[in-house]
């Protein structure tokens, strides 16, 4: 596929200003006169590179689907092009899971902070009842049954 960051599309005023640029080399030896003509003619038809843009992959394998349908061996792009697309997908799935790693992390701070004020609310109950405990219950139900027959002052 030809580079957009090697050569605008737009500066390519023929077939002889035409190179196909895979991973940093041109592959146009590769490929026959015929098939880089062909080539050529669907960049044209379009005004810019295979992989320019995410949105322009649709059309592209639309387009190289028409070809196809003329008699014309596009596989080897089609498969190129669904790579690229898999790639782009899954780039912008990364992104979308990374910005929703960084809310739920959020999240979780929250929460963190509020199971530690309720930890702590929790010692200061267990604390308040330590106190109030009594460790013999007979001694309360004999000091309860004096204080209930103990006459009233006034």
């Amino acid at each position: 596929m030809s580079s957009a960051s090697a050569v605008d599309f737009q500066q390519v005023k023929s077939f002889d200003d035409f190179d196909i640029i895979v991973n940093g080399l041109v592959i146009n030896s590769e490929l026959s006169k015929h098939l880089q003509l062909k080539y050529y003619e669907l960049c044209s038809s379009q005004k810019l590179f295979l992989h320019e843009q995410k949105e322009d992959f649709v059309t592209w394998e639309s387009t190289l689907l028409a070809f196809q349908k003329l008699g014309m061996n596009v596989e080897f792009i089609l498969t190129r092009l669904r790579q690229l697309m898999r790639l782009c997908d899954n780039a912008n799935r990364c992104k979308r899971l990374k910005t929703e790693r960084v809310e739920v992390g959020k999240e979780v701070k929250v929460l963190e902070a509020k199971l530690e004020e309720s930890v702590r609310r929790m010692r200061r109950i267990d604390e308040e009842i330590e106190k109030l405990e009594i460790d013999d219950v007979e001694d309360v139900e004999v000091n309860f049954r004096e204080l209930a027959k103990a006459p009233w002052s006034v």
